[in-house]
């Protein structure tokens, strides 16, 4: 899960989210509302107005529990959300 991200690690660490969301969560919930992909749709448009960084990994973050993960997202996206913001 990102954690303490770097703004020049924002398209990144977005696009490791996107990839757990779409993967690990979308198999492993029970998701017949579309909730995941409503939560990626606006995470597509965050990526394309990020920092770019060919620095960053996704295996840079380590693995946590499915809570944590989502706390952790949700900081995220405010951080990028303030960052983008200030600009």
């Amino acid at each position: 899960t990102p954690d303490n991200v770097k703004e020049e690690c924002f398209t990144t660490a977005l696009e490791c989210l996107k990839k757990e969301l779409n993967g690990t969560v979308k198999a492993e919930c029970n998701d017949d509302n579309d909730y995941i992909g409503q939560g990626v749709k606006p995470m597509d448009e965050s990526i394309k107005f990020a920092l770019n960084s060919s620095e960053c990994s996704c295996e840079r973050w380590s693995e946590t529990s499915f809570s944590e993960f989502l706390n952790k997202t949700e900081d995220l996206c405010e951080h990028i959300y303030s960052a983008l913001t200030k600009s």
